[in-house]
């Protein structure tokens, strides 16, 4: 088992209130992170593509969040789990990244309201201006979890 002293954990202190101190106007081209692959291959869940890592690997990797320019991206939207008797709607982020296609779970808020609130299927979006932030989780019953955490919609302020 892996120790959870092998992962920094930061916490938010709630007593604090967040003051905006500007606008971020340049290109997020700049920002970009440039991984090879998105935390490896080894490993995929029953509904994802290269969403997991064995947890004895998740040490072997340091960054634990990216941000990514996809070269396509579409939303899966069904209901999963029926198999088990969990039947839940889902959404998942098929995207290609280095030539290297990945399913993933999406959990960012925006998105999920967004897709729930219509119909199952699949949704093929433009990658003009979308960026991908991408993150690993903790150790979860052996593995760690990959998903997409926020889809983001740049248009440069001019």
């Amino acid at each position: 088992m892996v120790e959870l002293t092998a992962y920094p954990l930061y916490l938010i202190d709630d007593d604090y209130y967040w003051e905006k101190k500007g606008e971020f106007s340049s290109s997020l081209d700049n920002l970009l992170d440039d991984p090879n692959g998105l935390w490896g291959t080894q490993s995929s869940s029953y509904q994802g593509k290269y969403d997991r890592i064995p947890e004895d690997m998740c040490v072997n990797y340091e960054e634990s969040l990216y941000l990514i320019k996809p070269k396509s991206l579409k939303i899966i939207v069904r209901i999963e789990g029926q198999e088990f008797d969990n039947a839940k709607r889902k959404i998942r982020a098929e995207f290609e990244y280095n030539d290297i296609t990945y399913i993933f779970p999406v959990t960012d808020p925006v998105i999920e309201r967004k897709f729930l609130s219509g119909e199952n299927g699949n949704f093929t979006l433009s990658t003009e201006n979308i960026y991908l932030c991408v993150s690993v989780g903790l150790p979860y019953n052996g593995y760690c979890y990959k998903f997409l955490a926020s889809i983001i919609e740049w248009n440069e302020k001019k």
